[in-house]
């Protein structure tokens, strides 16, 4: 237990400190701002990573120097004179994050069926062309996968790979809290966010509450939540941090485009020619070498939708894709679910 502690406080630390380097919106409430920076720095841990894949495999020289990268800006930034509320938070969040891993359970039918496998695949190889022929759940692999295979190092060992997810939740449960605190310290600065997350905190209790059941669903829909939050609130509408969320959401889940149309809202919305740079920035480079990435293992921009495949590669199996887009559609209107097994 206390090794699980000290590995998670390490990673979350690691992730906050990350977090610095991204320019996001000021708020009153210290833990809410300490989420923020600490999400933020997840999602860059996962650019990073996705990027470092596509020339070097993720092993542990390179996952050890991403640490120390991270200790390192902690130096620079903080000189490790951390406020007691950084203090408070990160030791808190350390233990949200080793509550779910002790507590969860063996039920984990899709980390040994592709998550793990391809989280193994990251450590050992860059970029594999065509991998998605070695399993076709490979076509539509999660960012979270990068981020769990970027946390195997000297330290943690395989051990590493188990924690980003906790964190990231952790992070989120926080977050929400925290809104939800915020209603009795200041009643009269309180907005939709601040409601609405009670309403979140109530669905998270009940619907995501097993580590073991998260998957690649859980982040997805609790960032989704988390972004829908930042909209609601009075100041929170920042287009690149926006876009930023949008981004990591469809990474997580593909079927979650639709975030992708916020930021396209926003920017009609609050027209204004600075915003054009948001065209070459993090979020757009991001989702650029996502669907590169996709192109390489699948041979289509986002798997398995036909229309988005390259069918004169080599590497692309679209009578597979096809077959899947089927299965895909299947499972997203309950087909498993449906009480005449004859259909």
């Amino acid at each position: 237990m206390i090794k699980i502690f000290i590995f998670s406080l390490i990673t979350n630390l690691t992730f906050y400190s990350y977090g610095h380097l991204i320019k996001s919106c000021k708020v009153s409430d210290n833990f809410e701002k300490y989420c923020n920076k600490s999400i933020l720095g997840f999602i860059l841990i996962s650019f990073i990573a996705l990027t470092l894949n596509f020339f070097f495999p993720l092993n542990d020289l390179i996952n050890t120097t991403i640490l120390i990268i991270g200790i390192f800006i902690l130096f620079i930034i903080k000189k490790v004179q951390f406020e007691k509320d950084e203090i408070i938070f990160i030791a808190i969040s350390a233990i949200i994050t080793t509550g779910l891993i002790l507590y969860s359970t063996v039920n984990r039918p899709d980390a040994g069926l592709y998550h793990l496998p391809f989280t193994s695949m990251l450590n050992e190889h860059r970029i594999v062309f065509g991998s998605a022929n070695i399993h076709f759940r490979f076509g539509h692999i999660s960012i979270i996968q990068y981020v769990s295979a970027a946390n195997k190092n000297y330290l943690f060992d395989s051990f590493g790979i188990l924690i980003p997810l906790a964190s990231i939740i952790s992070f989120f449960v926080i977050f929400f809290f925290s809104k939800i605190f915020f209603i009795f310290k200041s009643s009269k600065e309180i907005d939709l966010s601040n409601i609405f997350s009670i309403f979140i905190i109530i669905f998270i209790s009940y619907k995501i509450n097993r580590y073991s059941s998260f998957g690649n669903d859980a982040v997805a829909h609790v960032c989704f939540f988390y972004l829908i939050t930042r909209l609601l609130s009075k100041d929170n509408k920042d287009l690149y941090i926006i876009t930023l969320i949008s981004v990591f959401i469809f990474l997580n889940k593909s079927t979650m485009m639709l975030s992708l149309v916020i930021p396209f809202i926003l920017f009609f919305k609050y027209f204004d020619y600075k915003n054009l740079k948001i065209l070459f920035s993090l979020p757009s480079f991001f989702l650029l070498f996502w669907l590169v990435k996709n192109v390489f293992i699948s041979g289509c921009l986002v798997y398995p939708i036909e229309k988005t495949c390259f069918t004169k590669l080599n590497w692309t199996d679209i009578n597979e894709v096809k077959s899947e887009s089927i299965q895909a559609e299947a499972w997203s209107k309950g087909f498993p679910d449906r009480k005449d097994l004859t259909i």
